[in-house]
């Protein structure tokens, strides 16, 4: 599918999700790095976004900065379509739920920023996520609801599951959370 109609799901429905988009290698080495980052952060802080869920910010040193990460042309062409061509990075970290973590609240990353307009503004905002692990239903996907409005306390999610490089492009105002890690490790 091409940047145009990615772009354009991205604006109709808030997600545009691309299958295993780093290669392998890449997404070990990231996951390498991380994890002494991570350890870091729990010897320092622990949990900081709920039971059990640890939320990190990166540095901007390699293997993160690695354009394969943030330039990839497909992304790139989506962001560039839906926000132009002089966007920057305001953030850049990781959510990660442990074992025994609990359902976030449902939020938003970044609400309206005209609530009173009688239509839907255009995005100013695109959340970027690339999983470092295979994401199951077990080890505590990232949920979003369907919609502008926030959801009603019965509705059902769409779960953000997949392998491990996959890309996940959405819209911060979409209503999410993340899901508990139900595993084992």
């Amino acid at each position: 599918m091409d940047d145009v109609l990615l772009a354009r799901r991205l604006e109709d429905d808030g997600v545009v999700v691309l299958p295993e988009s780093l290669p392998a290698d890449f997404v070990t080495a990231l996951r390498e790095a991380f994890l002494p980052v991570l350890e870091a952060h729990i010897e320092a802080t622990g949990p900081n976004r709920g039971v059990s869920r640890h939320q990190v910010y990166l540095p901007f040193e390699p293997p993160f900065s690695d354009p394969a990460l943030w330039a990839d042309p497909t992304v790139l062409g989506i962001v560039e379509r839906v926000l132009g061509p002089d966007f920057e990075c305001t953030y850049y970290g990781s959510d990660t739920p442990f074992p025994g973590s609990e359902h976030q609240p449902v939020h938003q990353d970044g609400g309206p920023l005209f609530p009173e307009w009688d239509r839907r503004p255009p995005i100013y905002c695109v959340a970027l996520n690339v999983p470092l692990v295979d994401v199951d239903d077990s080890n505590g996907p990232l949920e979003w609801f369907a919609g502008p409005d926030r959801p009603e306390a019965n509705a059902e999610p769409h779960r953000f599951t997949g392998s491990a490089g996959t890309v996940l492009l959405r819209d911060t105002r979409i209503w999410h959370r993340g899901s508990p890690n139900v595993g084992t490790g």
